[in-house]
């Protein structure tokens, strides 16, 4: 399912809103569009539109089916949530050791 509720996994102000918008284009069923946005956004390493982008390819929506480039870009997605989810278990464990 496209996600457009998660929280920003990069700093970048500009790749939250290419994701928000690919979300909106994907709904309206412009899929060559937002496939171009979540492309963008995945570009600048954002993990949403990077799943986003490889649920596109899985589907072929918007863009040829390529199941290679679908795990691609889910691989380097996830690979960013785990990141996030790790140093956020070891900010917790610190909090708990001090506190």
């Amino acid at each position: 399912m496209i996600d457009s509720t998660a929280p920003p996994s990069t700093p970048d102000p500009g790749a939250p809103l290419l994701n928000e918008q690919g979300v909106a284009a994907y709904r309206a069923r412009s899929y060559a569009s937002a496939a171009e946005l979540f492309r963008k956004a995945a570009d600048m390493g954002y993990a949403d539109a990077q799943y986003n982008l490889g649920y596109c390819y899985k589907y072929g929506d918007g863009v040829p089916r390529d199941l290679d480039k679908s795990a691609e870009w889910i691989r380097k997605a996830q690979e960013q949530w785990d990141a996030g989810a790790a140093a956020a278990d070891k900010h917790e464990k610190r909090s708990n050791e001090n506190g």
